[in-house]
Parts: structure tokens; C-alpha cells; sequence
């Protein structure tokens, strides 16, 4: 797991208090056993690549590592994930930060979006996992992701057919509504 996650040169992305040296044991310990180590990588994260709705270049270059504990195995404090997800689509940055994005410079705040936008799919699969403990979560980062509304309308709908959570029904037929106005 984490294959290239070395590969990037951290020091030279930006995070709320300097350099983002810091992420790469940070993204390992969101997979850690340990519940502590756990909690403290959350908040190495949260706070440092998005600040009260801020956004740093260092955020863009987290997604590709949290989209990959998402498609793992690993089920401890998955909602964590789809919060800092959250945030960071949620986030803003001026326009004239950049990266690059598929091969051009894209601000960063549309790139980032972008980015966990094209995911979709696993945030939709998340949400018809009936032994999930993060379809809520899924759910809410789903909702703020209107630039995907056809596919997540498509989803929601043929989901609230079979689904037995009574709950998370009403959930998603309020989604549901919200996007078909």
C-alpha cells in the first residue's frame, strides 16, 4: 500500500504551517492498529491541508492516498477518510494556486474536486454496502459532488428500491430531491 507515496517530493508542497514533510507518516498512520496513531494522523492531516475551508497544494496530493484506503481492506475509522475528503472538496483556494491535473495547470481547488469527483463510483459502492459503518459518511461527501448529480440520481434512486435502512432511506430521498431541483 502507499507504493509511490515516497516518490513525491513533500517538502516542496505547502500545508497550513510550512512544508508538508510531515504527510507521508501521517497518510501511513490513517492504517495504523493503533487507535491513538489513528486519531493523531487524522489531525496531522485535518487542519494542515485544508484550514477552516483553506486549502493547501498539499491537499491535492493526499487524495490519490486516501481514495487508496478507501479501496483497501482497511475498515478502521473509514469515515475519517471520507471527512477529510469532505473537507477538501469543500475547500476553497484562490485561483491562482495551481497544480498539475491530467497534464495542465488547474487551480487548485477545481483540481482537487476533480480529483474526488472521478471517484465517484467507490463513494456510490460505499453507499449500497449494507455492512458498511461509513454509508453516511459516503453519503454526505456524495451530496456536495453536484458536478456528478446524473450518476448519483441513477444510483440513489435504484438504492432506495432495496434499501432496508430506514434511515439512510430518508437520507437518500432527501439527496435525491435536493439534485432533481
Amino acid at each position: 500500500m502507499f507504493k509511490n507515496l515516497d516518490d513525491l517530493n513533500w517538502s516542496s508542497y505547502t500545508q497550513a504551517h510550512g512544508n508538508a514533510e510531515h504527510i507521508p507518516d501521517a497518510i501511513r498512520n490513517l492504517i495504523s492498529e493503533n487507535a491513538t496513531e489513528r486519531y493523531n494522523a487524522y489531525w496531522k492531516l485535518d487542519n494542515y491541508i485544508v484550514l477552516q475551508s483553506d486549502l493547501y497544494e498539499s491537499a491535492f496530493y493526499v487524495i490519490p492516498f486516501l481514495i487508496e484506503i478507501l479501496q483497501s481492506n482497511f475498515d478502521l475509522d473509514k469515515g475519517k477518510i471520507y471527512d477529510l475528503l469532505y473537507e477538501i472538496a469543500n475547500g476553497s483556494a484562490p485561483n491562482s494556486m495551481t497544480v498539475e491535473y491530467k497534464g495542465k495547470l488547474t487551480p487548485l481547488q477545481v483540481a482537487c474536486r476533480l480529483a474526488i469527483a472521478g471517484q465517484i463510483n467507490i463513494y456510490l459502492d460505499e453507499i449500497e454496502n449494507v455492512n458498511s459503518d461509513s454509508r453516511v459518511k459516503a453519503l454526505e461527501l456524495v451530496a456536495i459532488l453536484d458536478e456528478c448529480k446524473e450518476e448519483i440520481l441513477q444510483r440513489l434512486q435504484s438504492l432506495v428500491l432495496v434499501e432496508k435502512d430506514v434511515s439512510l432511506v430518508e437520507e437518500v430521498r432527501e439527496l435525491i430531491s435536493e439534485f432533481s431541483n
